[in-house]
């Protein structure tokens, strides 16, 4: 991808409060942008209008590109272990707008590798298992191609990412 291709970056938050210490996407858009100068950066969350969902639909095809970070937290007590259908369906939504467009799309998961299987068919998912800076900036390191790849997921997740799925990928 081009150096001075624009950028859409969506942070996706199962629910907006609680991070404490964690604030989403804070080391990613900064990592994207000293990559690609040109990122517009949306954060979507349970909270989001849908008129704000459908905006994300409608510019995703003007973009050279569409990186979406997904952030599920598998807090005691929190009763969420997964994103709500109005989320999944923009995750979903964009993969089948950008594969029209062709417009790269891929989707880092932050956190619970078990959201995967809410929206296994996305083109590309990398699973981090984690939040906070260091898995952040890997992960932007990693789909600019400055990391190599690899890994295979411990468990089956769904039809589509069963155990031992992965790849291997060597840095550019």
């Amino acid at each position: 991808m081009a150096r001075d291709a624009p950028i859409l970056y969506v942070s996706v938050l199962d629910y907006p409060s609680g991070w404490q210490i964690a604030a989403p996407s804070r080391t990613f858009i900064a990592e994207l942008k000293k990559r690609w100068p040109q990122v517009t950066s949306i954060e979507v969350s349970d909270h989001t209008p849908m008129s704000e969902l459908d905006l994300v639909r409608a510019v995703a095809p003007r973009y050279g590109a569409v990186v979406a970070s997904v952030f599920v937290r598998s807090t005691s007590g929190s009763g969420r272990l997964d994103l709500g259908a109005d989320l999944v369906r923009l995750l979903n939504d964009l993969a089948r707008i950008t594969e029209r467009a062709a417009v790269p799309f891929v989707t880092t998961m932050f956190g619970n590798p078990y959201t995967a299987s809410f929206v296994p068919e996305l083109p590309a998912i990398l699973l981090t298992y984690d939040f906070y800076d260091q898995p952040e900036r890997a992960a932007v390191r990693a789909i600019a191609g400055e990391a190599a790849i690899s890994g295979r997921l411990p468990i089956t997740l769904s039809p589509q990412l069963r155990a031992g799925h992965g790849i291997d990928r060597p840095a550019k």
